[in-house]
């Protein structure tokens, strides 16, 4: 039986309320990619993953703004494998209002 092989995303970084997709990729020469199982601990607040496609959304909540460090881990039912990367999570951007000023009179 060959190892199955998570590829890391690499860290993420996203904002306070932000919707999220990411596809999180793996291979095994000897198992139909179909019968892999995806599961992660430590994503941020408001985020999950599918355990048969491997694809991470949601959005990130109000209350997630941090570090946080996540593990991804897929198996084939034998062997599995796992990746830690890091998820920035930063304030939620809020656009400058910029105002004239009068003259002075």
């Amino acid at each position: 039986d060959a190892p199955v092989i998570l590829i890391a995303p690499g860290n993420q970084s996203n904002s306070v309320g932000e919707e999220v997709t990411l596809l999180i990729s793996a291979s095994d020469p000897d198992t139909d990619q179909a019968l892999l199982t995806y599961s992660a601990e430590g994503l941020p607040p408001g985020l999950a993953i599918d355990s048969k496609s491997g694809l991470i959304t949601g959005m990130v909540t109000d209350q997630a703004e941090g570090k946080y460090m996540a593990q991804l881990t897929v198996s084939d039912g034998e062997l599995s494998d796992s990746v830690q990367f890091q998820w920035m999570v930063s304030p939620k951007q809020t656009p400058t209002l910029y105002l004239p000023i009068a003259p002075n009179r």
